[in-house]
């Protein structure tokens, strides 16, 4: 990885808009990076020193994989999840699991 991408990736925890990074500090255009099809290739390309990937922290505790260090970006914001499914495709089981969770309502977090 050459420090030039590094000053990008620098650039985007700034700004913490993608759009905003679409040139480097300097003004030059960014250089596509490699296209992953899975989060396993995401980990080879970032083993292989192809990029780097901001992740959340709890990925450490369900994946590993050899040379990737994973570094806790403490100010980070909150990262927000949502249940997604292919329209007019939700077994029972899923459908169900569904309902639970929108009758619970978002959870609100708690800093504290």
């Amino acid at each position: 990885m050459e420090s030039r991408d590094i000053e990008i990736f620098l650039t985007l925890a700034e700004e913490l808009h993608f759009g905003r990074t679409a040139a480097a500090p300097d003004g030059t255009p960014t250089r596509a990076g490699p296209v992953v099809k899975t989060f396993h290739e995401v980990l080879h390309t970032v083993a292989t020193r192809q990029a780097l990937a901001p992740l959340g922290s709890h990925y450490a505790r369900y994946y590993s994989h050899p040379g990737i260090v994973l570094l806790p970006v403490e100010d980070a914001p909150i990262t927000e999840w949502a249940l997604f499914w292919r329209s007019g495709d939700l077994s029972p089981r899923a459908s169900a699991f569904v309902d639970v969770a929108a009758q619970r309502g978002p959870r609100v977090f708690d800093p504290s």
